[in-house]
C-alpha cells in the first residue's frame, strides 16, 4: 500500500476495532457455557496438562468426542498455561481473532479489487465489507461461544492462506505458496470444514485471476494442498463415525427441501438478521408429513439462481455467489450428517465474507447513482446491526441466560402457532 492508502487503512482499522469492541463489550464478563460443550471441549486434561511431549502427542493424535482439531486444542492449552481457566481470557481471545479476521478481510478485499476498481472505491468496499463482517449479529454465536473458537481460528488461517496464495499468483514466488499451504494445514487442524480451501483457490484461479483452467500447471501446484486435504478429509470421516451420534434418517426428497430451505434461510438472515437463536429445529421429525410450506423454497432458490444467471457477466457477483455456496455446501444436508438443527448461525461465519463484499460493492454502485442518500441508508443499516449485536451478545453470558432466551423463543413460536391455527 502507498503511504496515503496505508494511513486511510489505519483509520479504517481503528474504527473497526473500536466499534467491534463496543458492540461486544458484554463479552468481557461472560462465563463458560458449562451445559453446552465448554465443559468437555475446553475443560479437559489436554488443556490442563500443559506443553509436554506426552500431551502434545495426545493433542495431535486424539479424536476427542468425534472431533479432530489439534490446532484449536493447542490454542486452549496455551491460553490455560497463561491464564488458567479464566473465562474472560478465552472470550477475549475469541474477540481478538474476530477483529483480526476483519482486518484480513479488509486486506483480502483490497488486494483482490485494487486492479479492478479505483482506489477510492476499493477502499470503501474493503472498509464496509470488514465492518459488516465484524458487527453482523449472525457472528455473535461464533464470537461469544468459546467452543466455537475453532471457527474464528480456522478462518484466520484460511484467510492468511488465501492472501498468501494471491501474493503467489501476483509474484510467482514459491515462498508465498509455501506460506499458503502451511496456513491451510493449520486451518484444517482447527476446523475440518477448511478442507474446502483447495476448491476455493481453484475458484480464485478461475474467476478472479482468469487463469487457463485447461493448463496442467494450474493443477500440479495444487498437489501441495491436495495431500493434507485428503488426509484431513479421511480423519473427518473417521471422526463422524466415532462421534456416537446417529445420522438423522430423512429421505432424499426431504433433504432436498431442507437444502433449499436452509440456503434461503442463510441468504435471508445475512441480509436481514431477525429472531436469531442458538437452535433452529427441523420443521418436522423423521416419519412425519412434510410441512407444505417447504415446497415453496425450491422455487425461491430457482428464482434467485435465475437472477444471478442474468448477471453472469459480472465476475464479482459470480465469485461472491460461488464462494458463499461453496462454504455452505457441507452443511446444507446434501450428505446426511449427525446434525439435530437445520441451520446454525456459526456456519455463516466464513461464507458471509463475500456476502459482505457483494453488499458493499452494491452500496458503492448505488452511491454513484443516487449520491449521499445511500450513505444514510448504509449508516442506518450498520446502526441496526450494531444495536442487534450489542443486545444479542449478553444472552450468551452463560448457559442459564441462553436457555432462558430459547424458552422465550419457543413460547413465542407456540403462541404464534395457536393464533395461526385459530385463524
Amino acid at each position: 500500500m502507498k503511504a496515503n492508502t496505508f494511513k486511510i487503512s489505519s483509520i479504517h482499522w481503528s474504527i473497526i476495532t473500536v466499534i467491534t469492541t463496543i458492540v461486544y463489550y458484554s463479552i468481557f464478563s461472560h462465563d463458560f457455557q458449562l451445559q453446552w460443550d465448554d465443559q468437555w471441549q475446553l475443560i479437559n486434561t489436554m488443556t490442563s496438562n500443559g506443553i509436554t511431549l506426552d500431551n502434545l502427542q495426545t493433542i495431535t493424535t486424539t479424536i476427542y468426542n468425534g472431533q479432530y482439531s489439534p490446532a484449536n486444542q493447542l490454542y486452549y492449552t496455551l491460553l490455560y498455561l497463561c491464564f488458567g481457566y479464566n473465562s474472560s481470557a478465552f472470550h477475549i481471545g475469541n474477540l481478538l481473532f474476530h477483529i483480526l479476521n476483519a482486518f484480513l478481510i479488509y486486506t483480502l478485499s483490497y488486494t483482490l479489487l485494487k486492479e479492478t476498481f479505483s482506489r477510492k472505491k476499493t477502499l470503501f468496499i474493503s472498509f464496509l465489507s470488514a465492518l459488516l463482517f465484524a458487527v453482523h449479529p449472525v457472528q455473535v454465536e461464533t464470537v461469544c461461544w468459546i467452543s466455537a473458537s475453532k471457527i474464528v481460528l480456522s478462518t484466520f488461517f484460511y484467510l492468511l492462506a488465501l492472501i498468501a496464495y494471491t501474493q503467489y499468483i501476483r509474484s510467482s514466488q514459491w515462498k508465498y505458496l509455501l506460506c499458503s499451504v502451511c496456513s491451510g494445514i493449520i486451518a484444517m487442524g482447527c476446523k475440518e470444514q477448511s478442507v474446502t480451501l483447495i476448491s476455493c483457490i481453484l475458484l480464485f484461479d478461475w474467476i478472479l485471476f482468469k487463469r487457463n483452467m485447461l493448463s496442467l500447471n494450474v493443477y500440479l501446484e495444487k498437489i501441495y494442498f491436495l495431500i493434507p486435504t485428503i488426509a484431513f478429509f479421511i480423519v473427518t470421516l473417521i471422526s463422524n463415525q466415532n462421534s456416537g451420534e446417529e445420522t438423522i434418517g430423512y429421505t432424499v426428497i426431504e433433504r432436498f427441501l431442507f437444502f433449499c430451505y436452509s440456503l434461503f434461510k442463510y441468504i435471508l438472515i445475512s441480509a436481514i438478521p431477525f429472531k436469531l437463536s442458538y437452535l433452529y429445529p427441523f420443521p418436522f421429525q423423521v416419519g412425519e408429513d412434510i410441512t407444505l410450506s417447504l415446497w415453496v423454497y425450491p422455487f425461491i432458490i430457482l428464482f434467485i439462481g435465475y437472477v444471478i444467471f442474468l448477471n453472469r457477466k459480472n465476475r464479482l457477483i459470480i465469485f461472491c455467489t460461488l464462494f458463499f455456496l461453496l462454504h455452505l455446501l457441507p452443511v446444507l444436508h446434501i450428505i446426511p450428517l449427525p446434525r439435530y438443527v437445520i441451520t446454525a448461525d456459526r456456519y455463516l461465519y466464513l461464507p458471509y465474507i463475500t456476502y459482505a463484499i457483494g453488499i458493499s460493492a452494491l452500496s458503492y454502485h448505488l452511491y454513484e447513482q443516487y449520491g449521499k442518500r445511500i450513505l444514510g441508508v448504509v449508516l442506518l443499516y450498520l446502526s441496526f446491526l450494531c444495536f442487534y449485536t450489542a443486545n444479542y451478545a449478553p444472552i450468551w453470558k452463560n448457559s442459564d441466560t441462553l436457555k432462558e432466551h430459547f424458552k422465550g423463543v419457543l413460547q413465542k413460536r407456540k403462541t404464534l402457532s395457536i393464533i395461526n391455527h385459530k385463524n
